[in-house]
């Protein structure tokens, strides 16, 4: 996917699980397991590169700069055009997975 046309893009959080992706082409709402730490490493991006690829629905931000003969590291994140749905055996303020009792169904 390296190769595909990315375009540069501004991140905005929008909640715990979605964030609004910003080209010069198109802004949409796009949904992370982890919209929050994916905005903090958005904020701490290297020289605030951050580019998005709407054909693969990958999000680039740049983590380190470069180095001798590199350009640079860089932080895929696949991003979901689809709402997420927690599962049932996690909290959905944390993430956290519960572990359930399978014949009482107590936590």
């Amino acid at each position: 996917m390296r190769d595909k046309k990315r375009y540069q893009a501004k991140v905005e959080l929008i909640s715990p699980y979605s964030l609004q992706v910003t080209t010069r082409s198109q802004a949409e709402v796009l949904y992370y397991h982890d919209a929050v730490a994916l905005q903090l490493k958005c904020l701490m991006a290297i020289d605030g590169d951050i580019q998005y690829c709407p054909e693969s629905n990958l999000l680039y931000v740049k983590t380190n700069g470069p180095t001798g003969n590199t350009r640079g590291s860089w932080f895929p994140a696949y991003l979901s055009r689809e709402e997420l749905t927690m599962c049932e055996s996690s909290d959905s303020d944390s993430g956290y997975f519960i572990k359930r009792d399978n014949d009482s169904g107590v936590e």
